[in-house]
């Protein structure tokens, strides 16, 4: 999960793990630096570097714990 605030209103929003890839991905896609996330509150762009989504990505099925 990508936790993120809003520097134009202030407002604290969240990617999950699941979104955070597609946006990397998307990004990299692209020869990106940043990826433009549009805040849910004041719908204005925020740039978050692509190392953020990397930290936030949720871990593949294999490095997860097992829960027997």
């Amino acid at each position: 999960m990508v936790s993120l605030h809003c520097p134009y209103c202030g407002w604290a929003f969240s990617l999950t793990g699941e979104e955070a890839a597609a946006a990397l991905e998307e990004a990299e896609r692209a020869h990106h630096k940043t990826y433009e996330i549009h805040c849910p509150r004041c719908r204005r762009a925020n740039k978050v570097s692509l190392q953020q989504l990397r930290k936030g990505m949720a871990r593949p099925a294999a490095d997860a714990p097992a829960g027997d």
